[in-house]
């Protein structure tokens, strides 16, 4: 894909193809406040107000009303055109980023809920599994000529179909940090702030923007994963067995010594609950085991044939004590 200033430049000239367009959009939605954008928010914002104004007490009910929308949806493949209000510096910038999301060629996406993993498959026929609490979304026409990109929240496993052009395949999964592919099969994930990924086969390269210092790229092997702190940047490599990180496409959970409060935080973003441990010492308790994940249900009662625990639970809030 070409870069943020080739794409603005052909902005202006009027000569953006739909997969330019959602990359153009998604950018400014991430970055509103980049100087780049300063005079196509100018521009917008007079378009748009010779054309219906927004106030800032109608973008943010144009918000409400798209959040409600969308969760309503939530776990559908549908056409959508984002929209939503930036707040910067005190200032909404209402009119100018919403028309220009308005006016731009829709987005497919689809989310999952939670406790929800479906499979779908992408206009170039890759097919990519997305995990509970995830959403994936990418322009809903894909050009021969350029890349292919899709923008990912929480985590999927890609299985990505080599085309004779050796059209690149893009996934954007945080701010500035990027999984570039040609033909394989690997496992994303970011949740927490952090970003993940697992190389299955073939071979990948992580970009990342390091500001004013420019990109690094860094070449993955198959069995290898990568964690990224997207706020630092500190980079993590090593050997993993990663059948351990696809087993949640069987509905399958596999721990090899990990803490019981690095699998309630898994827990929390799958099924969207809150896990209490009231023991320090029972929070640092390192597990390994494999069982099945249909429900959350079937997670604790198997959690319980491990290690000995006490599980309280109120709703969506649940305690869990040692039983020693």
């Amino acid at each position: 894909m070409a870069n943020r200033q080739e794409l603005i430049k052909k902005y202006w000239a009027e000569q953006l193809n739909e997969q330019e367009r959602a990359w153009l959009m998604e950018d400014l939605r991430r970055n509103p406040t980049h100087p780049a954008y300063e005079p196509i928010l100018q521009h917008l914002w007079k378009e748009a107000a010779s054309e219906a104004p927004l106030t800032s007490v109608r973008s943010r009910q144009l918000e409400a009303a798209f959040q409600a929308k969308r969760n309503a949806q939530r776990g559908k493949i549908r056409q959508l055109i984002w929209y939503r209000a930036a707040v910067v510096s005190g200032l909404v910038l209402t009119a100018a980023l919403v028309w220009f999301l308005l006016k731009a060629d829709s987005l497919t996406e689809y989310a999952t809920d939670y406790g929800e993993i479906r499979t779908l498959t992408l206009p170039d026929s890759s097919r990519v599994t997305l995990n509970a609490n995830s959403a994936i979304h990418y322009a809903a026409k894909w050009d021969v000529d350029v890349a292919r990109e899709v923008w990912l929240d929480g985590e999927a496993y890609f299985s990505v179909t080599h085309t004779q052009n050796d059209q690149p395949f893009i996934v954007h999964v945080t701010d500035g940090l990027r999984v570039n592919v040609l033909g394989t099969e690997f496992n994303v994930k970011e949740r927490r702030n952090e970003a993940e990924v697992v190389l299955y086969r073939g071979s990948v390269n992580l970009t990342m923007d390091r500001d004013n210092a420019g990109e690094q790229t860094l070449a993955m092997k198959p069995g290898e994963l990568i964690a990224i702190s997207p706020d630092n940047r500190q980079v993590a490599r090593k050997s993993v067995n990663t059948v351990n990180h696809q087993a949640w496409r069987d509905q399958k959970m596999i721990f090899e010594k990990i803490s019981l409060q690095q699998i309630a935080r898994q827990l929390e973003d799958i099924y969207g609950i809150t896990i209490q441990i009231k023991d320090s010492r029972l929070a640092e308790t390192r597990l390994t085991g494999a069982f099945p994940a249909h429900n959350l249900e079937t997670v604790l009662v198997s959690l319980q044939t491990i290690i000995p625990l006490k599980i309280v639970r109120d709703k969506n809030h649940i305690i869990l004590q040692s039983n020693q």
